[in-house]
């Protein structure tokens, strides 16, 4: 199926979304809208850890549209993922030891992925999604509506980003993935990982021929706030900031819909927002 993605992808989009997916495609710009999806919750209690609650339903939406899909993301050795995501819970929610309590109905999450047939591909699972139930850990919610959101055009060679999930600034140390620190974006230290990660990623991805303009980007601090969030039932600081970034506008793409702005991007963190 691999060898023809896109057509595949595409098969699977009703016709109002065939439209609106090809006016995306003529225009050459190598992406495609964020997606919003609504959650019911049937419990007002959700873990502490919600992006790994919102990782085991994606992974297991996944899963069931299709098993190739699946094993390519998660599967096949690590493997650098270019797509990120923030959730929002509502006003009055309450942080307990283990759990969150949000006493409305319903959480967002707000997906962005920057590879294009990917993100088609990610729109029919959420729709495939709708109006059935998931359980995570006693935790029972329901996905009910899924919206697109504008493309954002990047027209200039500098942008201010506001963070919607924490950045996470990770330094593996001796090249071991089980020792890791994570810094403050705050220290002169914190600052110089985490501009060596982004480059690292975006070498990664672009190749040599990008060294120079990578070279070129910079980014500046202009405000950050840190917070201590739960991963994989552990507690590692993070970053909610406000980031001024001059590179070039395909840079500023990437860094916009995949989360590269952060280490485990995948896992929800470096979801940011453009300010105006």
């Amino acid at each position: 199926m691999l060898k023809d993605y896109f057509t595949y992808a595409i098969m699977k989009l009703n016709n109002e979304m065939r439209v609106c997916i090809s006016n995306i495609v003529s225009k050459e710009r190598g992406g495609i809208l964020r997606i919003t999806i609504e959650f019911e919750l049937i419990s007002h209690e959700i873990p502490k850890d919600k992006g790994k609650m919102f990782a085991s339903w994606l992974k297991n939406c996944i899963e069931k549209y299709d098993k190739e899909m699946y094993n390519l993301l998660y599967k096949s050795g690590p493997k650098d993922k270019e797509f990120t995501y923030s959730i929002y819970l509502g006003q009055n929610v309450k942080f307990n030891r283990d759990t969150i309590t949000v006493p409305n109905d319903y959480i967002k999450v707000f997906f962005s992925c920057y590879d294009l047939v990917q993100s088609i591909h990610f729109f029919n699972i959420f729709t495939e999604s709708i109006n059935k139930l998931y359980s995570y850990k006693g935790t029972d919610f329901i996905a009910r509506k899924i919206f697109l959101e504008k493309e954002e055009v990047f027209l200039s060679g500098e942008v201010i980003f506001k963070a919607v999930s924490p950045i996470v600034v990770r330094e593996h140390y001796n090249n071991d993935n089980e020792n890791n620190y994570f810094h403050n974006l705050d220290t002169v230290k914190g600052k110089q990982v985490f501009e060596k990660n982004i480059k690292h990623r975006l070498l990664k991805k672009f190749g040599e021929k990008s060294k120079y303009d990578l070279d070129n980007i910079d980014i500046k601090i202009l405000n950050n706030r840190m917070v201590t969030v739960r991963h994989h039932n552990i507690n590692i600081p993070s970053n909610l900031c406000v980031l001024k970034v001059h590179a070039k506008e395909y840079i500023l793409k990437y860094l916009y819909y995949s989360g590269t702005l952060s280490s485990l991007n995948a896992s929800g963190f470096g979801m940011v927002r453009m300010v105006k």
